[in-house]
């Protein structure tokens, strides 16, 4: 008899893991699938207090936002700038306007082996970031507007074709851009 309470209460344990973990799959599954199609997500709440998302970032606050963030993207194409020009004859030229699959235009600017990104949205400058060009590829981080940072990496498929993937906290998403 008591070998089947035992019993019953660990299987109880392990239905409970098992909703919770469940829980959080479909917390982290829903936030994922609202930032790819670009949903605004301010938070997911789960009952035991577990708060997983984004803070919301307002148009006003990206408003707000754009001196300093300018002033970022400035410094770091400053740097960039500065950087030595000479690069392998091989290293891709990442240089120029681009069109994300979000449809918001990033400006990459790049000198020899140093590049620096910054996506440009209706709102304004949301997020900037600075790498290095090795051969065909742009790995870099980056910052948003809203608190997300990451990695990133882009490949020179094409003259005006750029495919990559970004890593954040809510997992890896592919990019593609265009020009």
């Amino acid at each position: 008899m008591a070998r089947t309470a035992e019993a019953r209460k660990g299987a109880g344990s392990g239905i409970k893991w098992f909703l919770a973990m469940s829980g959080v799959l479909l917390a982290a599954v829903t936030l994922i699938y609202a930032m790819v199609n670009h949903q605004p997500v301010e938070k997911i709440t789960v009952n035991d207090g577990v708060i997983f998302g984004t803070q919301g970032v307002s148009t006003d606050e990206i408003t707000e936002a754009q001196t300093e963030l300018q002033r970022k993207v400035d410094a770091l194409e400053k740097q960039v700038k500065a950087a030595p020009t000479t690069a392998p004859a091989t290293t891709a030229d990442f240089s120029g306007y681009w069109v994300g699959g979000d449809s918001w235009t990033y400006e990459i600017v790049q000198s020899g082996s140093t590049g620096a990104i910054s996506q440009i949205s209706p709102y304004g400058i949301t997020l900037y970031g600075q790498g290095n060009v090795t051969g065909t590829t742009f790995s870099f981080t980056f910052q948003s507007v809203n608190g997300v940072a990451g990695t990133a990496s882009l490949q020179y498929m094409a003259p005006n074709h750029l495919e990559g993937w970004m890593q954040t906290y809510a997992g890896t998403q592919p990019i593609v851009m265009n020009r």
